[in-house]
């Protein structure tokens, strides 16, 4: 190469971006531990929670946030953070209270119990609703405190916490008596703990720069985990370490320059339904693990959202893959590669239209006449195939089922234009269908409530993935098929799901 070429092409390469000070926050974390001087393989993390953290116990989850965080002010008696903290709780109980509302029966003797654990929820949450954001923060002073110790409430909402914290813990509302795990369980990555009864710990981060601290934190108690020393981890807005799942309550700054890192924006009113997201799919992922795969499972999350707030417009979807000892599908939206946001679509992108109040069903009965009319020849049936389009709304390309099982083709052979459209596509696909089989798969609202309730009690005892065969066993047909064809659409759960959205009337 020429001289001057050379200087060019030199001139031209990218300089590496500096990184954020992760040492500093490391031991920043350290320090307010009480533990500054331990090496990783002595760190005590339960200590960690008690001392850095403000925490409370709701049901399954264990929800903490930063002693300092919830101690900031914003104007006269104004404590953001805190009232934030208390918001998300009562999100967590109303999450946990749709779970249930899926899982009760008609008769028998698991109705006693789910309605017992939705009476201990309305007396919980009211309790809850009744924190004051004051309260919470200038009881920080003094350290991490556990919420239910220190207001100490009257003794019917202490017994209503540990009964909803037990049931919720050892799977009852699903049939099961999880043991506990005992005071020295020591979670192993991989390792499936299902059969448990261990709660889901969840650790905000109001800032970018609290989230920073825990990467940085995380990085330094397991620097076998290369990943936590990737310079994408600014991106992040949650990640696991050691069973705690610890989630960003601000986004990072678009297009953040040399140190910005620190720099975060709002999620405003999609805080409540982003953290509630996610904890739904952590509860999933502690009753069944790898027997759901991820994708249901994200389906089930979004789901569950839209029952308790109407809608679901996050931007998070979550990555089970640092919970699971394999990852079947080819793309996890959202997920850990990607630095746990979706790629950016459209405003006018039809699957953020209505925030899935209708659970996606309008875009995609659109979306699959628009793929009718595209494709003329070579296939029997016209039911599964759906036309999206690039980010601009432009270009467009036709996709071709099925869309689910492991006959699936995660990306579909589309081009990069479109993968966040096809992104899309597959988690409104899959809300949608599962949204299909809880109200129309059976026949009946009732039967088809009935049914799922059972796939979800047959799961919760059955062996790691064999998801298909019980899927199979429950509504005496398989959940897709290899190939989509005039036969395989008429039985097959997808094909009955096609045919049935075909003939749903649109609106524009």
């Amino acid at each position: 190469m020429p001289i001057a070429s050379l200087l060019l092409a030199c001139s031209l390469a990218p300089l590496p971006r500096p990184d954020f000070p992760r040492k500093e926050l490391a031991q920043e974390f350290l320090a307010l531990s009480g533990q500054g001087d331990a090496l990783p393989e002595d760190f005590d993390t339960a200590r960690m929670a008690a001392g850095v953290f403000v925490g409370v116990h709701l049901g399954l989850f264990h929800l903490h946030i930063p002693v300092d965080s919830i101690q900031e002010l914003d104007g006269p008696g104004e404590y953001p953070r805190a009232e934030e903290f208390r918001s998300i709780a009562e999100s967590l109980l109303d999450l946990q209270e749709a779970w249930l509302e899926w899982l009760e029966p008609t008769s028998g003797s698991l109705r006693a119990v789910v309605k017992a654990d939705l009476q201990r929820i309305d007396t919980v949450r009211a309790w809850v609703h009744s924190w004051t954001p004051r309260t919470l923060a200038r009881r920080a002073a003094n350290g991490g405190y556990d919420v239910l110790e220190a207001l100490d409430p009257r003794e019917s909402i202490r017994q209503a916490c540990q009964e909803l914290h037990t049931s919720m813990l050892q799977g009852t509302a699903l049939g099961l008596e999880r043991p506990s795990a005992g005071a020295d369980f020591v979670a192993i990555p991989g390792e499936d703990y299902t059969g448990l009864a261990l709660d889901e710990p969840l650790l905000l981060a109001p800032s970018r720069r609290d989230f920073l601290r825990m990467v940085s934190f995380a990085g330094w108690l397991l620097p076998e985990v290369g990943v936590f020393q990737d310079t994408a981890v600014t991106k992040w807005t949650n990640f696991y370490f050691n069973r705690y799942k610890v989630l960003a309550t601000q986004y990072t700054k678009p297009f953040a320059g040399d140190g910005e890192e620190f720099v975060g924006i709002p999620m405003e009113h999609r805080l409540e339904p982003q953290i509630t997201q996610l904890a739904a799919l952590s509860l999933v992922d502690n009753y069944f693990g790898d027997r759901i795969p991820p994708a249901f499972a994200g389906a089930m999350a979004i789901n569950l959202v839209v029952d308790v707030f109407g809608s679901c417009d996050t931007r998070v979807d979550g990555d089970l893959s640092e919970r699971r000892t394999e990852a079947r599908e080819m793309f996890v939206p959202g997920g850990l590669s990607q630095g746990g946001v979706l790629p950016k679509v459209s405003a006018e992108s039809p699957w953020r239209k209505n925030h899935g109040a209708d659970f996606f069903i309008n875009a995609l009965a659109v979306s699959q006449r628009q793929g009718k009319k595209e494709t003329r020849r070579g296939f029997s049936e016209k039911v599964s195939h759906f036309q999206i389009f690039d980010y601009g709304q432009v270009a467009s390309t036709i996709i071709h089922g099925p869309h689910l099982g492991l006959a699936a083709d995660g990306r579909k052979g589309v081009e990069d234009v479109f993968l966040g459209e096809l992104l899309e596509f597959q988690r409104s696909f899959r809300s949608a269908f599962l949204h299909w089989l809880s109200t129309e798969a059976g026949g009946s609202t009732k039967s088809s409530a009935k049914k799922l309730r059972q796939l979800l009690l047959d799961l919760a005892a059955s062996e790691p993935n064999d998801f298909a065969s019980v899927v199979e066993d429950v509504y005496g047909d398989p959940i897709s098929a290899a190939v989509l064809d005039k036969k395989t659409v008429k039985y097959a759960l997808e094909g009955r799901f096609l045919t049935w959205l075909s003939k749903v009337k649109v609106e524009d």
